[in-house]
């Protein structure tokens, strides 16, 4: 017998949301607050609101110069960083779609998603990469750090463009790793992705680090989410320099993976462990809340500034423990890029260390008899863009593959299935 669960939604996508509109709308109520940071010559420089829409727009009027049509393919492969994001607005701003390739990807790999997209220009970061793009025949390159134009025509073109935009045009082809075909997410998906997340901890004094690549989609409807709420975005291009970015732009929200936090092993902080393990129980022995006190040490690690950390898959129990322990709020869960990143999250004041939580507004899920994973909501994608989409049935659910079960709604993943 199936088993379902679900939280009603607060938001469906209206015929002509789309995900540039939260940029627009910064770039005009809030020009001159900081948007994103940029780590040059050793330290952070701040991008305005203002000053980013122009970046991306006159981009975009550039696109449109050099001949790209709405709808046509762009891919996108490049380190991380604020230029990354130009570059993705900029697509959209263009009408075209935006195709992330990660910026490490093998020719072989990289080679596959531009053929099989049908990408006809790009944008690369390095020379490695303008080589590999060059070598696949594709017929634009430019820089993601490429100067834009401010021709009146091409820039009123970009307007009207913006404002043909629709929640069911599609914004974005995603190939996650190993997957055999690309996901193809609508701009309604990662509006309905953006506002599912209506219980994350940003706000216009938010200052986000992305630990993640922003061919992630978690990143990329994190960065969408940050845009929405008017915070500001930094971008630790290298997770391995994930310490170094904490400790400089010292955040108060911090994305990254759960292998990259692996990195922050508790050790022998053992009277953290033990708090945040009694919060998750719901009550804290007086023993340990004394011996708990303060920890600006432990906090120290992380900047100093920390409150919340955002993770797309749970966390091994003793590290979530720990996190806790030391007062920072976890919000780790359930990701997929067929469901336009978030699905399930554990939230505060309903947190059970070692589950995905329980769905996020708007979104269901079904556990099959045989214990398979099934999503469905207004995240879910629209389909593979070259080949059918057996995993999406005539009802919309998306037939994940993964296996796990339900208690009290909360999800906790055990397998996976053979590949179908």
């Amino acid at each position: 017998m199936a088993i379902e669960f679900g939280t009603p939604a607060r938001y469906l996508p209206a015929p002509r949301d789309n995900a540039t509109g939260d940029l627009t709308r910064n770039a005009l109520s809030v020009p001159d607050a900081p948007a994103f940071a940029r780590w040059l010559g050793g330290t952070w420089h701040t991008i305005t609101w203002s000053e980013f829409a122009d970046l991306a727009t006159t981009l975009a009027a550039g696109l449109v110069a050099a001949g790209i049509a709405p709808g046509d393919r762009i891919a996108l492969m490049a380190a991380s960083g604020v230029e990354w994001v130009r570059a993705d607005y900029a697509i959209w701003l263009a009408g075209a779609v935006s195709v992330p390739i990660p910026a490490t990807a093998a020719p072989a790999e990289a080679e596959w998603i531009l053929r099989d997209s049908g990408a006809v220009a790009a944008f690369t970061g390095d020379d490695r990469q303008y080589a590999l793009i060059e070598a696949a025949g594709v017929r634009h390159i430019w820089s993601t750090a490429a100067g834009g134009v401010e021709e009146p025509a091409a820039l009123a073109e970009v307007e009207r463009r913006r404002r043909a935009l629709t929640s069911g045009t599609t914004a974005t082809i995603v190939y996650p790793p190993g997957a055999a075909h690309g996901c193809r997410l609508s701009h309604g998906n990662l509006t309905a992705a953006v506002h599912a997340a209506a219980e994350s901890p940003f706000d216009q004094y938010t200052e986000l680090l992305i630990g993640l690549p922003c061919t992630d989609v978690l990143a990329r409807v994190t960065q969408l989410k940050a845009v929405h709420s008017g915070a500001l975005t930094a971008h630790a291009t290298d997770p391995a320099h994930l310490g170094d970015a904490l400790l400089s732009f010292r955040p108060t929200v911090l994305l990254a993976a759960p292998e990259v936090l692996d990195r922050f092993d508790p050790g022998t902080a053992r009277t953290a462990v033990a708090y945040g393990q009694a919060l998750d129980a719901g009550r804290v022995p007086l023993s340990v809340r004394l011996r708990r006190g303060r920890h600006p040490k432990q906090l120290a690690r992380f900047g100093g500034r920390l409150t919340h950390v955002v993770t797309g898959g749970p966390l091994v129990p003793r590290l979530a423990w720990f996190l806790r322990g030391i007062g920072l709020t976890v919000l780790d869960g359930y990701s997929r890029a067929e469901t336009s990143g978030p699905v399930t999250c554990n939230l505060p004041g309903g947190t059970r260390t070692g589950t995905a939580g329980r769905p996020l507004p708007g979104c269901r899920l079904r556990i099959t008899r045989d214990g398979e994973v099934l999503v469905r909501g207004a995240t879910v994608f629209q389909g593979h863009w070259s080949a059918p989409t057996p995993e999406l049935d005539g009802d919309g659910w998306f037939h994940t593959g993964d296996l796990g079960h339900l208690d009290d709604g909360y999800l906790t993943i055990t397998g996976r299935r053979g590949v179908r």
